[in-house]
């Protein structure tokens, strides 16, 4: 058996060095930083995924509410974000902000967020308004234009005022109606780009809405608020308007139950709707315009 030469051996030696050396100048030029750490004042916790949120209480409307904020709100300050408004159903109605993260409330965007199970274009694209009602929307509704419209004005929070959307649930999806259809203080101009009620529990004037885009949803199999609620409100809307584009709707033959709550066959409606990425994109696409909210033009309608 024939030996290596230690020439050769040195050779390798060398060889094997200048690869080592090389690989690790490339690591160090091209890779990416790890991220900043995430500092939050004491209050502020912080989910699984990077979502901040915190209760806060405003003293001018008597409402709670907690506001999460997307993980890069923290690590890149100047950027200019869109406001979701969320609206509860009557089982998180009450005085405990922690209803909002109940087993009840399981596939609503702030339980979602707070476990860290919420889609990538919600986590990360929206700040995300979730006041609480102690005796139902239909009372405290009228407290949350106010409410939006100091938030925007805060430059802390860096709010777009043109890309603000309401979303709710049941009751929650009737005061998404009611306040989507809201205008600026002395203006015709509506606040809101966009809403999407869910199952909602009563119907609006829908003269009100103008042309502000909408896409409902309800489950066939509801118990809880029969479908025929949102059948009656997108048709009247489709008729007002003439048109199909501004008003979307889908209507689901089987809905689930609220987690906990199997008897509510149907009612959960929610479940389905924030779990889809498409529906937070649609968010994003409208912009309100000067005088009444435009629409743009999403590329699955192309």
């Amino acid at each position: 058996m024939r030996r290596i030469p230690s020439e050769l051996w040195f050779a390798l030696f060398i060889l094997g060095w200048s690869y080592y050396l090389r690989g690790l100048f490339l690591s160090m030029q091209f890779s990416e930083p790890p991220p900043p750490a995430i500092r939050v004042a004491a209050g502020i916790k912080v989910s699984s995924t990077g979502t901040t949120y915190e209760k806060l209480y405003d003293e001018a409307s008597k409402l709670h509410y907690v506001l999460f904020k997307p993980p890069k709100f923290a690590t890149q300050p100047g950027l200019v974000w869109p406001l979701l408004v969320f609206l509860h159903g009557a089982g998180e109605q009450g005085e405990d902000l922690d209803l909002l993260f109940s087993e009840g409330a399981t596939g609503c965007p702030p339980a979602e967020l707070a476990a860290g199970r919420a889609n990538c274009v919600l986590k990360d694209h929206f700040v995300v308004l979730a006041p609480q009602t102690s005796q139902g929307w239909h009372y405290d509704v009228d407290k949350l234009g106010p409410l939006v419209d100091r938030l925007v004005a805060d430059p802390s929070l860096g709010l777009s005022a043109d890309h603000l959307y309401v979303t709710g649930v049941a009751n929650g999806g009737f005061g998404a109606w009611a306040l989507g259809a809201t205008t600026l203080p002395g203006s015709k101009r509506h606040r809101f780009a966009a809403v999407a009620p869910v199952s909602s529990s009563k119907a609006i004037d829908i003269e009100h809405l103008g042309r502000v885009p909408v896409w409902a949803f309800h489950s066939a199999n509801d118990v809880i608020v029969h479908v025929g609620v949102s059948d009656e409100l997108v048709s009247a809307l489709r008729r007002y308007r003439g048109e199909n584009k501004t008003v979307r709707y889908t209507r689901y033959d089987l809905g689930p139950a609220p987690t906990g709550e199997p008897e509510y066959e149907g009612h959960a409606s929610w479940k389905h709707a924030y779990d889809l990425p498409i529906l937070f994109q649609w968010f994003l696409d409208q912009k309100r315009g000067p005088e009444v909210s435009s629409q743009s033009s999403p590329s699955w309608w192309l």
